[in-house]
């Protein structure tokens, strides 16, 4: 069902097998192909004879028409025979099928040989006229039946055409000489066609055997999966469902088939479901695991991991959604009570962190008098690790709610200049303390994009203020937003250390950190990037960076730029499939 060959790209190894001249598996599909193919050439054939012998009934001796019709009847008979007999391309009276059709095929061409012997007079343009026309129509009729087994097809046609050939050929006269070799270029090109035609038939069987045995494989693994799996055709339709996938919503047998997926899954996760197969259907993502939430017979929800593919059927011409589940309601369970406990404990650090910092923020504006200068010091030390761990609260409040879904998200058309220029902004008075600049110019053209302005301008300053982190002092950091082809890209690039090669493969991990030991210079729990490219994700876009260690480093964020050229309800509407999270 679903979709290399060293000696040929139009004959794969496993094609070029099944041809092999010894395969019992080829000598089969020949005899079924002759089987199939064999009533409707006999009466053909049959037809001819008898109007031949009509026309013939005053010019040759009765006699000799008599014994040649009951020849070539008998073999016609016996070729009846054979093909009538169930399985009889399998076994006919211990002699294999083949050599017995091939012997039967040379017996009847050796008669209609002999008709040319028999029949021919010199004199008579027509007899010779109409043995000529019989014969080679015989002999092209014989490349479509015999074309599936060649030995049978030249088995005919020597026999039958030779004979005329050279009693032409050899007549002194130029216009039979002429007939005889055309009739004999004629017999080459049939033998050409034949062997043409033979191939192709072959080929066909080859790769119909092949696909057979594809879909009986993916049956047997489709059954026997401890996986769920569900085949459904475009429309929703449940084509099959596998024992894995009927039990784990507390169905038997083939009560699924028949059914729509809809029927079967929570509301609340329907509308991001079809959007998400649109896109696999239209090729914009070609797979993707999601988690997704099924309705079980009892009515409760259950929690499932879906990878959804599109799948072809050359045999029927048309497509499947097909769906690998995997039950992960436990896992589900564990994760909730472990957002519920981060969730809990973050809500009760964060007010008294917030009153402490304020507290401290009154101390050093003077509110409780002035204080000695060592005091100040660690004062001012006591608020800025306060803030950080303020920081570090709120980022764990919206991992919580990335995971769990519940982060809002206000899609809306986004001036991209507009954004960049605001988060340079609010950025400035953090870059001036580190002694660095930011430097932007503003792209021509009105550039915009679908997004939320407040959770885009979160990544932006994320990048941003790692960008000042990470520069030297006196160093400029540009930010360029440019078009690649229908992609906004706004990157950042600094001139500082460089991303680490032991670094790259997990940077956009959870408190991931270049320096991880306790003395690091630079401070952060790890958390922005993970939860800027979770946002970006949201956003169907993109972020990535590029880095040579010792040389800076360029992070930057790719959005799909808004052309208008759908309403803009449906567009926000596509970029919410992300309803479905991603998978594990």
């Amino acid at each position: 069902m679903p979709h290399a060959g060293a000696k040929s790209e139009k004959n794969p190894e496993s094609v070029q097998r099944l041809l092999g001249a010894d395969s019992a598996w080829q000598q089969v599909q020949i005899a079924k192909l002759l089987t199939k193919s064999a009533y409707a050439p006999l009466a053909a054939a049959t037809v001819v004879a008898v109007l031949m012998i009509w026309a013939l009934r005053d010019m040759v001796p009765v006699l000799h028409l008599a014994l040649w019709s009951a020849a070539l009847f008998s073999i016609y008979g016996l070729r009846l025979a054979l093909f009538s007999k169930p399985g009889s391309y399998t076994h006919v009276s211990g002699f294999r099928f083949l050599p017995l059709f091939t012997g039967l095929t040379f017996c009847s061409g050796l008669v209609w040989g002999i008709a040319s012997v028999l029949f021919f007079d010199p004199g008579q343009a027509q007899t010779q006229t109409l043995l000529a026309f019989c014969l080679g129509g015989l002999v092209a009729g014989s490349v479509v039946s015999y074309a599936s087994w060649l030995p049978a097809f030249a088995a005919f046609a020597v026999p039958a055409l030779v004979p005329l050939i050279v009693q032409l050929i050899m007549r002194d006269d130029e216009v039979q000489f002429v007939m005889g070799v055309m009739l004999l270029i004629y017999a080459i090109a049939l033998a050409v066609l034949a062997r043409t035609i033979n191939r192709t038939l072959l080929q066909s069987q080859a790769l119909q055997s092949a696909l057979g045995n594809s879909e009986g494989r993916f049956r047997g693994v489709f059954a026997t999966s401890p996986a769920g799996m569900v085949l459904m055709r475009l429309d929703g339709e449940i084509v099959m469902a596998n024992r894995a996938f009927s039990q784990l919503l507390g169905y038997t047998g083939e009560t699924l088939s028949g059914r729509n997926w809809r029927e079967i899954t929570h509301p609340d996760d329907i509308a991001a479901t079809e959007l998400l197969d649109e896109r696999i259907i239209s090729g914009d993502l070609p797979d993707l695991l999601v988690e997704k939430r099924y309705l079980h017979k009892a009515g409760h929800a259950l929690w499932t991991d879906v990878a959804t593919c599109l799948i072809d059927n050359p045999r029927e011409q048309d497509s499947y959604l097909l769906r690998q589940v995997f039950d992960i309601t436990a896992l589900k369970s564990v994760e909730r009570l472990k957002r519920e406990f981060v969730s809990t404990v973050s809500h009760e650090l964060r007010t008294p962190l917030t009153s402490i910092e304020g507290a401290l923020s009154l101390i050093l504006g003077g509110v409780a008098g002035q204080i000695p200068e060592p005091v100040r010091e660690m004062t001012v030390l006591a608020r800025k690790n306060s803030l950080r761990l303020i920081e570090l609260v709120n980022d764990l409040l919206d991992i919580d709610q990335l995971e769990s879904n519940d982060l809002p998200f206000a899609f809306d058309l986004i001036d991209m200049n507009r954004l960049v220029i605001d988060c340079i902004g609010r950025n400035k008075g953090l870059a001036d303390k580190a002694g660095v600049a930011l430097h932007f110019e503003p792209v021509d053209s009105q550039v915009q994009a679908l997004g939320d302005w407040g959770r885009l301008g979160q990544v932006l300053t994320n990048l941003l203020s790692n960008a000042v982190k990470f520069s030297p002092r006196s160093d400029t950091i540009e930010v360029v937003l440019e078009r690649i082809g229908s992609i906004l890209r706004v990157s950042v690039t600094d001139n500082g250390p460089g991303i680490p090669d032991g670094f790259r493969a997990t940077i956009f991990n959870r408190f991931s950190q270049a320096d991880s030991s306790d003395t690091r210079a630079k401070g952060g729990a790890g958390l922005g990037l993970n939860i800027s490219k979770a946002i970006m994700d949201k956003h169907a876009g993109k972020l990535s960076f590029v880095s040579v260690p010792g040389k800076g480093a360029t992070f930057y964020m790719e959005l799909q730029e808004w052309k208008g050229t759908e309403p803009i309800n449906n567009a926000i509407d596509k970029l919410r499939f992300s309803g479905l999270r991603p998978g594990r």
